[in-house]
């Protein structure tokens, strides 16, 4: 059994026993190396060929802002993450309702990064418009942390109203 699972092993990534032998003693570590390729071919594949978000066919290898960021920087590194896979949008989650999807600052059009880089009212009165985002470098960490201040802001101002409004009926 062990044997089977060693040569299907090593068939994923292009090698034979024979094969092996020829690498001599480190033989073990470019497998290793082999396999870590394999998958990464693998995984480009399965995003290129993703359905759900178009964003994730700009994704090759690991980006620039990932091997720049250090051990104290996973929260611009987790940010940058959610707003380049379209995360952070509204406007690709299919099974919300489409008044859900809209813009939660505006509330006219779907929330997506285009719209909130070009269209978005909101936005454009903040002055943040036309900004390089969701660049492989990670740039416009300041324009993401504008922008969800922005949406926590609105969403205090709409809890605001609706216990105002809630007040006045009862």
């Amino acid at each position: 059994m062990e044997s089977i699972e060693r040569r299907d092993y090593l068939w994923r990534g292009g090698l034979s026993e024979e094969s092996l032998n020829e690498y001599g003693e480190d033989k073990w570590e470019k497998v290793r190396d082999r396999d870590i390729e394999v998958d990464e071919q693998e995984r480009g594949e399965r995003i290129r060929r993703s359905k759900t978000c178009r964003k994730y066919n700009k994704v090759y290898g690991i980006p620039e802002y990932i091997r720049r960021c250090g051990r104290k920087e996973g929260k611009k590194m987790v940010r940058i993450a959610r707003w380049r896979c379209g995360n952070e949008e509204r406007g690709n989650k299919y099974w919300l309702k489409e008044e859900e999807r809209k813009c939660r600052l505006c509330r006219k059009e779907r929330e997506e990064v285009e719209h909130l880089k070009r269209e978005c009212e909101y936005v454009k009165d903040k002055r943040s418009r036309w900004i390089e985002v969701l660049n492989e470098d990670g740039r416009g960490q300041e324009w993401m942390e504008m922008i969800e201040r922005a949406r926590e802001e609105r969403e205090r101002e709409s809890a605001r109203a609706r216990e105002r409004e809630g007040g006045v009926s009862e």
